[in-house]
């Protein structure tokens, strides 16, 4: 039998070192992702009370469609304040918003609203009429954040019959929401605390709900160990192109532009419309500071997926990983089809969230693994799919 092994290896030479797989990202989504992280520092000032702030954190005209919002903030008004987010019908005639899921927490947990949005996730939603004139709140969370904390949630939802108003608020009591608050555009301030530059985060609607890289496909022999070898089309900034495809070994980068990394893959990234400001691309220097923004695709679920085909003579046992950057990364992450879960990426830390068994057929195993960045987290993932046996 070992002879038999043998021999199959000598005749598999050409096969078992093909060239590396393409990692090639398509942006897409049956949601259009509404990302809320401007200003991150929340102060009274940006409240929706009458008589504090008076102000909205976000507001976009949505036609009717899908949408998802995910929002991040942390609490720095001195009490304890509550947040929601309002759809308003500017319509003469009836409105039908679904609800198809939600996630919210008010501490830095940031991967567990997205567990609680997913796991419970409802395809069909449920159905609420706006009449004309009126409000719905697709969440509301009042008195929920202490002073200091962080807090993120996430929101699905789908709108028919006719445009819709969406608002973000943050306040003290909702009862002081007397529907005179207005948008306080796109914050551009050097908050109190850590000097932090309110220009260096977003908000906006964008097209994208998803980055997906399919058909990532894998051929093994009994050489192989470690991490594997990728290829990715590379974005030369100068240039404003993608140049041929580049090895990596170990692992890839994304959640991250070019401009941070200049080993990113970048086509993963999204652009934010911005109301009152226009266009933050990360490929472009476009945000308020002048600069690329610092933008790490945050609220964008990620799934990798293709085959493994191991052509040795033994089972091999292969690991998708996630490593963070030299700071926290907190995530959702699922394994195939199964059940979302949370987890929290220390500094540096390297993660298997998914794994695969390739016994020595020949025949291309299949594997799929997502996972999302939830808040407050860095950017800059390194991703790798390795052999560990």
């Amino acid at each position: 039998m070992r002879v038999i092994s043998l021999v199959l290896m000598l005749l598999l030479p050409a096969v078992a070192h093909a060239a590396p797989p393409e990692v090639r990202y398509v942006k897409g989504g049956a949601q259009k992702l509404i990302f809320v992280n401007n200003p991150e520092q929340l102060c009274t000032q940006d409240l929706g009370d009458r008589g504090l702030g008076n102000a909205v954190v976000l507001t976009l005209a949505l036609a009717p469609g899908g949408y998802r919002d995910f929002f991040e903030h942390v609490n720095l008004t001195g009490k304890t304040i509550g947040y929601g987010v309002q759809l308003y019908n500017p319509n003469p005639r009836p409105v039908t918003v679904r609800i198809h899921g939600a996630g919210y927490v008010s501490d830095s947990n940031g991967g567990r609203p997205w567990v609680q949005l997913f796991n419970g996730y409802s395809a069909a939603g449920v159905a609420h009429v706006i009449p004309p004139f009126r409000v719905l709140w697709v969440l509301r969370r009042d008195s929920s954040v202490p002073d200091r904390a962080f807090f993120s949630g996430v929101v699905d939802f789908s709108v028919s019959g006719g445009p819709l108003f969406l608002h973000n608020y943050a306040y003290r009591a909702f009862a002081n929401l007397d529907g005179t608050a207005r948008y306080m555009g796109y914050v551009q301030r050097i908050g109190w605390h850590n000097n932090h530059n309110e220009a260096r985060v977003y908000k906006g609607l964008s097209a994208h709900s998803e980055a997906v890289a399919d058909g990532v496909d894998f051929v093994i022999s009994d050489t192989d160990h470690g991490e594997l070898p990728v290829r990715h089309p590379s974005y030369d900034l100068a240039s404003g192109s993608y140049g041929p495809p580049k090895v990596r070994a170990p692992g890839w980068y994304t959640n991250i532009g070019p401009a941070m990394n200049a080993d990113a893959v970048a086509a993963d990234m999204v652009s934010l419309e911005t109301p009152g400001w226009g266009v933050i691309d990360p490929l472009s220097r476009s945000d308020g500071t002048g600069d690329y923004p610092n933008l790490g695709n945050w609220g964008v679920v990620y799934r990798l997926s293709g085959t493994v085909t191991n052509v040795g003579s033994y089972t091999r046992k292969l690991s998708i990983n996630l490593k963070a950057p030299p700071c926290n990364v907190v995530i959702a992450y699922r394994h195939g089809q199964g059940p979302w879960k949370e987890y929290h990426l220390k500094p540096s830390q390297y993660i298997q969230y998914s794994w695969i068994t390739a016994p020595p057929t020949g025949q291309p195993v299949s594997y799929q693994a997502s996972y999302v960045v939830g808040g407050p987290a860095c950017g800059n993932l390194m991703q790798a799919v390795a052999v560990n046996n």
